[in-house]
Parts: structure tokens; C-alpha cells; sequence
């Protein structure tokens, strides 16, 4: 029987003419496919090389039917960011002796996939401490991400009404939405601030896993090193995730 498989998953690459035959060598699916079962056994696949040691990211942007396509300004805004905390992360980890970490593929289906070398270090973390962070507080991560859409809308808004209000009631109208805008900014504040105290002892207790046998001084160092691009990657509105541990 066929099944499909997502995109991301590492497979044995065979040849297309003889999907019995492989190669020795892994790639990954670089879209949702079909497997073809061979001899009730063997599968085949549409892959791509990807260098050993390499490390996937997920990024899901909306549900399966309505993923946005993969624009400079999507990749810019939502990807380079992740990305570039990872670098910096793996840096900080190994020493900036470390070799520059580098893409070796981007593909996007749904959702999008990523393929990076040299981060292996900070691919951990994200695996192992800050992927499950975020699990255990998205619901106040979403409820953050919403506040501050809705604080800068009610923003916007007050600007419009005091920029064009004339009449008496036009101007009493104008300050009641701007103390609605201070209401939920001061709403924002409150849930940023709670969050920023979960994510500053989340940052120092990596810093633990990462280096325990530093001391107090070398713990303070790299905890306000690393502590920006944990911000980052913990509150980032990317959809972020890895595969599971048995297919990256």
C-alpha cells in the first residue's frame, strides 16, 4: 500500500530506474511523497543530497492548506532571525573559533524545511531545553504575540483620531481610544514582563547544562551572551520545531 511521507524525513537514496537499488547515501524528501513499496520492502523518493551531519528546521507558518509562500521578506523577517541566533549560540558554545555554520538547503512545501551544518552544539539546546520551553508556555507566548498585534493596532488608531479629530465629540472619542491603547499596552507590559523573568532563569539554568564546571563569574558571562538569542528563539512566532530524534 502507498503512503505519504512529509517533507524533512532522511531517507536512503535509491536509483529512480531501480528503487531496490541504494546507494549507501542519505538525502532528504524534499516534498510530501508517496512511498513505493518495492519487493513489499524497498521505498524510492524524490531527495536531495544533504551532507552528513547536518541539522533540520522546521518552520510552520499556518496550517497545511495555507502556508505563505517562501518570500525574501518571509525568510528575512521569520527565518534569518532563528537562524542567525543559532550561529551566534553555536559560537558562543564552541568559541568563535568554531567553523562558520552554513545552509545547505531550504525547501518549502508545508511547511518549510532548512538544512544547516555546524551548529550541532546549539542544535542540541534548541532540541532538548528550548523546544520544550516553548511548548510549556505557548499559551502565554500566543497570548503575548496577540497582545502586541492588538496594542500596536489600537496604537495606530489613536494617532488617526487625534491627527483628525475637530469637534468636541470627535476629540473625546480620540482620548477615550487612546486610554484604550494605554489600557492594553500596560496589559503587554505586565504579560512581557512575566515572561522575560520565565525566559532570564531559563537562560541561566542552559548555561548550567552547557558549562557546569564553569564558575560564577564565567556562568554571568555567558549567560549575557546567550541570553538575547534565547529571547529569540524562545518567543519567536516561527512555528519553529525539529524532527524527532530518530529521523534527523
Amino acid at each position: 500500500m502507498d503512503k505519504r511521507y512529509r517533507s524533512g524525513l532522511e531517507v536512503s537514496i535509491a536509483d529512480i530506474n531501480t528503487p531496490h537499488k541504494f546507494h549507501g547515501k542519505k538525502g532528504f524528501i524534499t516534498s510530501p511523497q508517496k512511498i513505493i513499496r518495492v519487493e513489499g520492502v524497498e521505498h524510492y523518493f524524490r531527495v536531495i543530497d544533504i551532507p552528513s551531519g547536518s541539522r533540520s528546521l522546521i518552520f510552520n507558518f499556518g496550517s497545511d492548506k495555507s502556508q505563505p509562500p517562501l518570500t525574501p521578506a518571509l525568510l528575512t523577517l521569520r527565518v534569518i532571525p532563528i537562524l542567525s541566533a543559532l550561529c551566534e549560540m553555536e559560537k558562543i558554545i564552541n568559541g568563535n573559533s568554531v567553523t562558520e555554520p552554513r545552509i545547505v538547503a531550504i525547501t518549502q512545501q508545508s511547511p518549510v524545511n532548512v538544512s544547516m551544518i555546524g551548529i550541532p552544539e546549539a542544535y542540541k539546546a534548541l532540541r532538548e531545553d528550548i523546544i520544550p520551553w516553548r511548548r510549556r508556555h505557548q499559551k502565554e507566548i500566543a497570548k503575548l504575540n496577540e497582545k502586541e498585534k492588538k496594542a500596536e493596532i489600537e496604537r495606530k488608531k489613536a494617532e488617526v483620531a487625534e491627527a483628525t479629530g475637530r469637534t468636541e465629540k470627535e476629540i473625546a472619542e480620540a482620548q477615550k481610544i487612546r486610554a484604550e491603547s494605554h489600557r492594553i499596552e500596560a496589559e503587554t507590559t505586565k504579560l512581557r514582563f512575566e515572561l522575560k523573568k520565565e525566559q532570564v532563569e531559563f537562560a541561566y539554568s542552559l548555561v548550567e547544562k552547557i558549562a557546569p564546571d564553569a564558575n560564577h563569574v564565567e556562568r554571568l558571562t555567558l549567560f549575557k551572551e546567550l541570553l538575547p538569542h534565547v529571547e529569540t528563539l524562545t518567543l519567536s512566532d516561527s512555528g519553529l520545531s525539529v524532527p524527532p530524534k530518530n529521523e534527523d
